[in-house]
């Protein structure tokens, strides 16, 4: 999909998770930055013109590099976008902003999220 497409519809589906939220409720974005054409298309722009609380890090425990041209990555973004009632769970404060949860190994979708990383956001 280009580049402009994509954001365009990630945009739509953003806007639309906002729109159904309840009024104390958070959206947890996880999109992680992509190089093409030798050039890192930076995700933030996708959420620039909404309600964004924080961006977490989640470093992840890996990943596959095909590109001598750069670094391995193994970090990905979750912005919060959220209401702004919206308030952490009793205790979830201690957490830092870059979250260290090793990635899902076993399982054959492409993009497969750990439950630890499901369970610290719930």
């Amino acid at each position: 999909m280009p580049y402009g497409q994509y954001v365009s519809w990630q945009k739509e589906c953003v806007a639309e998770m906002l729109r159904i939220l309840k009024e104390d409720g958070a959206i947890f974005y996880n999109n992680k930055n992509r190089v093409q054409n030798g050039l890192m298309q930076d995700r933030g722009e996708i959420v620039r013109d909404f309600p964004l609380r924080q961006i977490i890090t989640w470093k992840r425990s890996g990943a596959i590099n095909f590109n001598s041209g750069y670094f391995l990555p193994t970090t990905e973004q979750i912005y919060l976008i959220c209401r702004k009632p919206f308030k952490l769970a009793k205790g979830a404060n201690k957490f830092t902003d870059v979250w260290e949860i090793t990635q899902e190994l076993k399982n054959p979708h492409p993009a497969p999220f750990p439950e630890e990383l499901i369970d610290r956001i719930v």
